[in-house]
């Protein structure tokens, strides 16, 4: 079962976001270097593939090219994440889902656990990023022994995944912050194979039950 409701920002949540938008960096160094050396790859790959004095400008000129392309694609991206944070500073609103009795699938791999919910039969969550380990996502601002029994690693009455538990969101952005636990820890169901493997890059990600990456995961 799935209940959504807003409220307003706390001072927490919006220093959250404001530390997130940062007019001043608008590219994301971090690909943009990572695209640029893979254009200079392909640049010599074309220059060697070519003889005589045109090989040189010709594989230049395609690292130049591609390395632009890469940065203007990535100046882009950060741009609309920019304007969907300044959206949700203006709004002053966090989004609640509250989630009761979720079917919850998980999938182990590369350091992050990935959670897969069913909460209704309309929608998907899908909570995959480190944070799900730390205890001030749960409220909680002491550090806590470790419990192998629960996929988040915590203990009672922070074990999460749960049969009761609250989400708090920013509404354009997706931003996940915070998660409350309402009720006794949930195992999931099972857990996925190789070849079920959930792609997300959020930490939240909400999915139609019929979106093609995951429609079929609940039919076992």
């Amino acid at each position: 079962m799935l209940r959504e409701s807003q409220r307003p920002l706390t001072a927490e949540e919006r220093r959250v976001l404001e530390r997130v938008l940062n007019p001043g960096r608008n590219v994301a160094w971090g690909p943009a270097i990572t695209f640029t050396a893979v254009a200079a790859v392909i640049g010599a790959t074309v220059g060697s593939c070519l003889e005589g004095k045109a090989a040189w400008p010709v594989g230049v000129a395609t690292t130049v090219i591609l390395a632009a392309v890469s940065i203007r694609a990535n100046l882009k991206a950060r741009q609309v994440e920019n304007e969907a944070l300044r959206g949700d500073l203006a709004r002053a609103q966090a989004l609640l889902l509250e989630v009761e009795d979720p079917d919850v699938l998980v999938q182990h791999g590369n350091g992050v656990d990935v959670l897969v919910m069913k909460v209704d039969p309309e929608w998907i969550f899908v909570l995959a990023d480190q944070e799900l380990g730390d205890e001030r996502t749960y409220g909680c601002d002491e550090e806590l022994f470790h419990d192998p029994a629960h996929v988040n690693g915590l203990p009672d009455p922070y074990g999460f995944p749960a049969r009761r538990f609250e989400l708090a969101l920013a509404p354009l952005t997706g931003l996940l912050f915070s998660i409350r636990v309402r009720g006794p820890y949930l195992a999931p169901r099972r857990e996925l194979s190789a070849d079920e493997a959930v792609t997300v890059e959020a930490a939240f990600t909400r999915m139609r039950a019929d979106d093609p990456r995951v429609k079929n995961l609940f039919a076992r």
